[in-house]
């Protein structure tokens, strides 16, 4: 099943239209049908929801979505981006998270291994290395990265040294000072190999 739901339309899995400002009550049975069938999602695209609706949405992803291939949120929501690998999603090529992150704990030994673009926005620096060391096949990794005051002293709470053997673009834009970043950027690189890097943009 593929869908979508963006402003002002809903889209599921065929032109089924009903108005975002409509009240709760009119969205839920989209959303339980939605949800009752999410094993066999495979490609999500959802883009401006009621925050309320989209915590609903994403309930139940990574555990009730085995299938899914490619995952699009654009949202106001904060989200849990290391509640990713919390259940395999073997299958997900694609990976876009357009909304503020929620720094989380992450204790499974899951990975994302077939994993092969991702974009995040508005994510702390600890999330995204959570994702670039468990997802081993990124062919390319765009990020809008915050970084908090304590950004001088992030390097050392950073993983093992991990080699990323098939990334060839990075795209790294930061929220902090220009003066330095310069010393944020070694920091980060200090900890991650990519042999084949082709294209590195900051």
């Amino acid at each position: 099943m593929d869908f979508e739901i963006w402003s002002p339309w809903v889209f599921v899995p065929y032109p089924l239209r009903i108005p975002t400002e409509d009240k709760q009550a009119e969205w839920n049975p989209i959303l339980d049908i939605l949800l009752r069938n999410s094993e066999i999602w495979r490609n999500i695209n959802v883009m401006a929801m009621q925050p309320h609706l989209m915590d609903r949405l994403v309930s139940v992803i990574p555990k009730r979505t085995p299938m899914v291939r490619k995952i699009f949120i654009d949202a106001q929501n904060r989200l849990s981006i290391t509640t990713l690998f919390t259940a395999p999603l073997i299958y997900l090529t694609h990976l876009t998270i357009e909304a503020p992150a929620r720094s989380s704990p992450c204790s499974s030994g899951l990975i994302l291994d077939n994993l092969r673009s991702l974009n995040l926005s508005v994510v702390e620096t600890s999330d995204v290395v959570e994702c670039l060391s468990r997802s081993p096949r990124l062919e390319e990794v765009r990020a809008l990265i915050t970084v908090n005051k304590l950004f001088r002293h992030e390097s050392g709470n950073f993983r093992a040294r991990f080699c990323l053997g098939h990334l060839h673009f990075v795209h790294l834009s930061l929220y902090m000072r220009r003066q330095h970043q310069e010393l944020y950027f070694g920091g980060l690189f200090d900890h991650i190999d990519i042999p084949k890097l082709q294209t590195l943009r900051l």
